[in-house]
């Protein structure tokens, strides 16, 4: 089985993901995966805001 590369999931518009820093990892292999359904923390978090 091949490896999928990061670059190959951000490239999937249904997921709505966006890359926040190290562009250079785009071309990493994804070993693994964790889903969740929390909220985003700077739309239920004020304190995330002021970062």
């Amino acid at each position: 089985m091949r490896a999928m590369l990061l670059r190959e999931v951000l490239d999937q518009p249904r997921l709505k993901l966006a890359l926040l820093t190290g562009a250079e990892g785009r071309e990493r292999p994804v070993t693994r995966l964790y889903v969740t359904d929390l909220p985003d923390p700077a739309a239920t978090w004020p304190a995330a805001r002021s970062c």
